[in-house]
Formats: structure tokens, sequence, C-alpha cells
């Protein structure tokens, strides 16, 4: 006790003359204005944090009539206390002497390999369990009673004890398939061949011309679905594509991979984001040039299911906005972009972790989805709104499809005044094999454009190559 008295008397003076370490550096010259103002904003920050913990663990240990209560003792007490509430003892649970019959703990210990590393044990003793329950309980007491922070958040009081573990929702582990089988039964959407070299027995020079092509797919067969032809989409409506993934190969020695996701913006800003990207508006190609990455996600510790999302939609949403600033005539104009795109990931024993693709929250609101598992989300009625599916193989030639309502959609972009479009990335090279062959034909062709539709015809225009 007396050492952890020592440690928290020198803990306390550093909260107390921290700003004395700020002049310091800056008396060395290693700080300019405005990292000194961020870096003492961040010491105010944390010694109010470190003082409010303090005088929290102070009280605590006023109960239990002791001068100091350091973080350790706190936790490991609270725990075992909690283990005791519950109807934990050693005689029961942890005994093992010849004269006590064998603890239902030990029994367990010596059946069961116990996990390691903070996981969860597939097979629990009650003394783990109840300490996992004790973690849950304690982390919902702290949270009521001092500030939070993580890396996305400033302290603050917590509003969502979803940032602090992991919850899985058993509504959504019940209808979950094992993902890479779902992949294999499920059909392609192929409106038409993104590889093919129109020849037979590439040689290297061949492969070359091929990549360094201009040809592209026909954008809008792969945007908007008139027909498909695949086993997941009804054929009784009209869709449209939100995202999508290709990685398609051939026996020939090429590979096409295309991407695209989705945005929408007022439409009298439009012509901002048009003319922003000819204008090579460095920050904005950098933000939109990679169409996997143009998505939102809910706020969470690290896994969140979609059904979770769709349930719990006051969760906050977090990168689904990017705000530009453009001139126009001499004046500033700020606009705004909304991402059309989420992604979240869960986690299941069985599969590990599962990525998805969904509509962001402006989208599941315009098509008044309340309800999804992951791959069909309907709105409070039982209609189909959206759908994503996955074809092909994991790490191999395989595809990734979101659809939503075409007709829904676009009623309710057009009486907001909001258009839709398109970030298409295509990227053609060799295939793997062919680069064994061929081991000096590491060249690619890369290239981006900004896909929309005007008065019902598509259009496009290349920003990056």
């Amino acid at each position: 006790m007396e050492e952890s008295q020592n440690i928290y008397e020198n803990r306390k003076k550093i909260w107390e003359n921290g700003f004395d370490i700020v002049d310091v550096l800056e008396d060395e010259g290693n700080f300019d204005e405005l990292e000194k103002k961020t870096y003492d904003e961040e010491i105010i920050l944390n010694n109010k944090y470190n003082i409010e913990a303090n005088k929290f663990l102070v009280k605590h240990a006023k109960k239990m009539k002791k001068k100091l209560l350091d973080l350790a003792q706190f936790l490991l007490s609270a725990t075992y206390a909690y283990l005791l509430k519950l109807g934990w003892n050693v005689k029961e649970f942890y005994s093992f002497s010849k004269e006590s019959p064998l603890g239902v703990d030990i029994a367990i210990l010596r059946q069961y390999i116990p996990a390691t590393h903070g996981s969860k044990s597939n097979v629990m003793t009650f003394a783990e369990k109840y300490t996992w329950c004790a973690k849950n309980e304690i982390l919902g007491y702290l949270a009521d009673q001092l500030l939070f922070r993580n890396t996305e958040r400033n302290f603050s009081m917590l509003d969502d004890y979803g940032l602090l573990d992991d919850f899985p929702n058993p509504a959504q582990e019940l209808n979950q398939e094992n993902p890479d089988e779902l992949m294999k039964k499920t059909q392609w959407f192929m409106p038409e061949n993104l590889t093919s070299l129109g020849i037979v027995n590439a040689n290297e020079e061949m492969i070359k011309e091929w990549i360094k092509s201009e040809s592209m797919p026909d954008f809008e067969k792969w945007i908007d679905i008139e027909e498909c032809h695949c086993n997941v989409l009804p054929k009784d409506n009209k869709w449209i594509s939100l995202y999508s993934f290709n990685s398609i190969s051939n026996d020939l020695g090429g590979e096409s991979l295309m991407w695209f996701s989705t945005g929408i913006i007022k439409c009298s800003d439009f012509n901002y984001l048009k003319n922003d990207l000819k204008n090579g508006r460095e920050f904005l190609i950098r933000e939109l040039d990679n169409p996997e990455e143009f998505n939102s996600s809910t706020e969470a510790r690290c896994y969140i299911s979609p059904k979770d999302i769709c349930w719990m939609n006051w969760k906050t949403e977090m990168y689904n906005e990017l705000n530009n600033i453009t001139i126009e005539s001499g004046e500033f104009v700020e606009y705004k972009i909304n991402k059309a795109v989420e992604e979240c990931v869960a986690n299941y024993p069985e599969y590990g972790d599962v990525y998805y693709k969904l509509p962001s929250h402006i989208i599941r609101d315009m098509l008044n989805i309340i309800d999804g598992d992951g791959y069909k989300y309907y709105d409070k009625y039982n209609q189909l709104k959206a759908v994503y599916f996955r074809a092909g193989e994991r790490w191999e030639d395989s595809q990734s499809y979101l659809c939503v309502s075409k007709q829904d959609l676009f009623e309710k972009l057009k009486r907001s005044n909001i258009k839709i479009f398109w970030i298409v990335r295509v990227l053609k090279q060799a295939t793997s094999k062919t680069l064994e062959k061929y081991s000096e034909l590491h060249m690619s062709n890369d290239r981006t454009w900004l896909v929309w539709f005007e008065d019902g015809d598509l259009q496009k225009y290349l920003f990056t190559k």
C-alpha cells in the first residue's frame, strides 16, 4: 500500500504540473504555435480527467476505510465481490482436496482447455463466466460516473454502451449461413465480359497491348439493372446498384477488377463537384479515387451487425459526409456529399469476421428500411427494398453487389431535389499465373470515373488514370 501511495503522489504532481513539460519543450524549440495550442488542450483534458478519476477512486477507498485505492485494486475487488454476490465460493467451485468433493470449476478445467489472451473460452468455468458479467457491470457503472473517450470522441458522458464492448446479436447469428458456401451457390450477375482479350494463346506483347488499351465496360449495364438472371434479385422489380466489386480473370492471362460506390448531392451543387474534379482538386480526388473505401460506418467498439444498425438507428454514423469548399464567381461556396453505402463487420464463432455492405443511414431513411440480416433489407410492410449478395470464391474470382429498389429511391431523390452519382474504378492487369510466366510484365491500367445520369442518359468523366 505504501508503494501505491508513492505512485499516486508522483502521478498527482504530473497532473498538477503538466504545463511545465510544455514550457520546456517550447523553450527548446520543439513546438510551433499550433502544436503548442493542441498539446495544451490535450494536457488540460487529460488532467481534468485524471483528477476526476482520482476523486472517484478516493471516494470508493473511503467506503473501504482506506486512504487510497488504485485502479487495479478497484477492478479486482469489484470483480471478486461480484463473483461472491452471484454465489461463487472456493469450497464448491475451486476445491481440489481429497477431503472434499472436486470443485465444479476444477472439473471443467480438467476437461476443457480455457482460452487465453483475453478471449472467451468456448466452455467456461463459472468464475470466468461471472468475471465477464462483472466486466460489463463495471464498465456500465464507470460509464455512468466518468467521462468517456476513444480515438473518435473527445471526453464526454457515454450515450452508447455499444462503444464499451462487442455484444453479439442472437437474431443476427440465428440467420447467418456460412458466407463461403453462400458465395459458391449464388449466381453471378454478368451483363458483359470484363476480361475478354478476343484472342487465343496470347503472348506477352498481346497481354501488354490489352492492358494498355482504352476499352472499358458499359457502366450502365452494371449500374442500372433492368433485367437480372441471377438467383438473388427478384425479377418483379427494377434495381439500381449502389456498390459493386468484381474481380474476374481468364485463361488468356488478363484480369479485370471493377469497383463502384455511390454518393448523393444536392442537384444545385453537382456542377461544383464536376468542376472541382475537372480542375484537379487534390483533396476531392484523394477522397473519391478509391470506391472501395467510399462508405460510412456505424460507431462501435469493433463489431456490429447489420441487424443492430437497422434496429438501433439512433447510433452515430461515422464518415458519412464529405464537405468541400469551392470558388464560384470569386466567392467561397461550401457543398456536402453524402455517402450512400455503409460497411460493417460482425464476428461469428463459426465463421470469424464477416463483412457487409448496406445502404447508409440517409438511404435507409429514404427507403424506410427498418430491418435486415446483411443480405436482404425490408420496410415495415415487409417489402424488400435492398439486396446484398456475393458470388464466386474469396481471394479468387468473385463479385459483390448492393442493389436497391430503383423506383423507390429515384422517387425520393427527385422529391428532395437530390442527385445520385457513382465513382467507378477499373483496373486491368496480368494475373498472378501470367506473372509467373512473364516476370517482367508488372504493369497495370488503373482509371477512375465520375458517372451520373443526365436526362436519362449515362454520362461519365475520367478524373484519374
